[in-house]
């Protein structure tokens, strides 16, 4: 990544979307180690699926998805745990970002309103944002949005034509790595279902958890739990596999799959993605997919752990170690800012995110929740021993500007 940086100082061309800082350790992208991305792997499944796709793998492909794909992971998805869909409410997109972006573009309309968690993923509300929509932001908890809350939030909306939407990550959220309940889940579904919501629920870390393994104890998907209700739920094997695939795919009620599909995009373009598409439902089959994640997820594991063994080095931060994701979410102590942590830390050679980018600009509040009073730090492009050091590093700065 440091050469690559160079060259694009060099040429004003880029490759990558990643901005080098020499002499910095930078927690605030969430991007995968380049040395842990499964290259050779890839190569071997895609020479695999050529071999037996052959020019079916490079014309216009079927707009839901190619087979060898939805068929994976329909088989693949009751082993995290996960409902199977059934192949009508099944379609492959090109990632939970474009897959957002095209929700809003397909199903909403100017005023429509639009629930997010406060805190929630800084890069949903600039997608949200290119839509004509407004964002309301909802208190959370260490389990997420409270229901209570999403209730006012909703009743004080005012309903129309459209659509109106909560958009949450209950599973290992960025970027609190909070992750809900089946009951709160449960609960949540209950509300929107009650004011006429639906849910866009961002999945993407539901397969980069360690304490409880996929399948093995994590709370299902709202869409899982709630057969049939308003609920689209997001996957993506950007975090598992490498975001360059840009290859996901979302399950929703038959109707509005059925509308993504005869999407005018979809119909002149064909299926989102096609050839890497065969490429990942070709991994997902032979199990080579499985094992990539698994090494990938046991790296992450071992990289939070060292990032928070530095950060418990001092006496001021408090957060709580990750079950799964890429980020720790760090509450400063009482009057520091975080704008002058982010400063400070910098200056000392590590840079973090400022928890203010999280919150959108009509939110409630709650002292779990305050802007300004967290940082995140995503240890995923990092190995342990960097973060270990960046940890105390944080964790020095923290204490050294509590007592001046």
């Amino acid at each position: 990544l440091a050469a690559e940086g160079a060259t694009v100082a060099g040429s004003g061309l880029a490759t990558l979307q990643y901005v080098h800082e020499p002499g910095v350790t930078d927690l605030t992208w969430g991007h995968p180690d380049p040395t842990l991305l499964p290259v050779d792997e890839v190569a071997a499944a895609a020479e695999t699926m050529l071999h037996e796709q052959g020019w079916k793998a490079l014309t216009y492909g079927f707009a839901a998805g190619p087979a060898v794909m939805t068929e994976a992971l329909i088989a693949h998805l009751p082993t995290i745990g996960e409902r199977p869909p059934r192949p009508d409410e099944l379609v492959v997109t090109s990632g939970n970002s474009s897959a957002l972006s095209m929700l809003f573009s397909l199903f909403s309309r100017p005023g429509d309103v639009v629930l997010v968690e406060a805190p929630t993923y800084f890069l949903a509300l600039r997608i949200i944002a290119d839509h004509p929509v407004t964002v309301v932001g909802v208190r959370t908890d260490s389990e997420g949005i409270i229901p209570a809350a999403l209730a006012e939030a909703a009743g004080r909306t005012v309903a129309n034509r459209g659509h109106r939407f909560v958009y949450c990550v209950p599973t290992h959220n960025n970027p609190t790595g909070a992750t809900a309940s089946p009951a709160r889940r449960i609960a949540l579904a209950d509300v929107a279902a009650k004011h006429g919501l639906t849910i866009i629920e961002d999945d993407v870390y539901r397969e980069v958890s360690w304490h409880d393994r996929p399948g093995a104890g994590l709370a299902p998907s709202i869409w899982s739990l709630c057969d049939g209700g308003e609920v689209v739920r997001l996957g993506s094997f950007s975090k598992t596999l490498g975001p360059g695939l840009r290859v996901g795919y979302l399950t929703a009620p038959t109707a509005m799959a059925g509308s993504i599909v005869d999407s005018g995009v979809l119909d002149s373009g064909g299926g989102v993605n096609h050839f890497t598409a065969c490429i990942v439902g070709t991994m997902i089959a032979d199990g080579s997919y499985v094992r990539v994640r698994d090494a990938l997820v046991a790296s992450y594991a071992d990289r939070s752990q060292a990032l928070c063994r530095g950060l418990a080095t001092g006496d001021r931060l408090r957060f709580a170690s990750p079950g799964g994701g890429y980020f720790v979410w760090a509450e400063l102590p009482g009057g520091l800012s975080s704008a002058e942590f982010v400063g400070q830390a910098r200056a000392a050679g590590v840079a973090c995110t400022d928890g203010r980018v999280f919150f959108p600009e009509t939110a409630d509040s709650s002292p779990h929740t305050a802007p300004g009073a967290h940082v995140r730090l995503s240890f995923s492009l990092y190995p342990a021993d960097d973060l270990a050091a960046a940890g105390r590093t944080l964790a020095a700065v923290a204490d050294r500007l509590v007592v001046a």
